[in-house]
């Protein structure tokens, strides 16, 4: 059975994915990256987490507001392309962690550059040995 919520959910998230950027004329939302998408075991609710570069508070609460308003086409969508007894109700929730994932790696991405500024010519690409 967890394999079998498993398979639905990678292929839900690919639907919705698709049915964000082919049949949703606000560019916001085709812009949006799902990063999760867990289905309940009875497989009548899906959580769908997403994430938006750049996305300010403002533009976020805009984001939910616009997805709550498309929700019923989406799922009339997902009832047709994937064959259910039950077409799930889908919820979506920002994802912070994605956020806070992508500013850690901004931070090492910055200071690995502004290490290897430091470095003189002759010693760019050399290990040092650490005591």
């Amino acid at each position: 059975m967890i394999d079998r919520i498993e398979r639905l959910s990678k292929h839900l998230k690919q639907e919705i994915c698709a049915i964000l950027q082919e049949h949703i004329d606000d560019p916001r939302l085709s812009e949006l990256v799902i990063t999760h998408l867990q289905l309940s075991r009875d497989l009548r609710v899906a959580k769908v987490s997403i994430f938006s570069e750049g996305a300010d508070q403002k533009e976020k609460e805009y984001i939910l507001k616009r997805l709550r308003s498309v929700g019923g086409h989406i799922r009339g969508e997902i009832s047709v392309r994937v064959p259910m007894k039950y077409t799930p109700k889908i919820s979506f929730l920002f994802d912070e962690g994605e956020a806070q994932q992508r500013h850690v790696d901004d931070i090492f991405k910055q200071l690995q550059e502004e290490k290897s500024k430091d470095l003189p010519d002759n010693e760019e690409g050399m290990e040092y040995e650490q005591d």
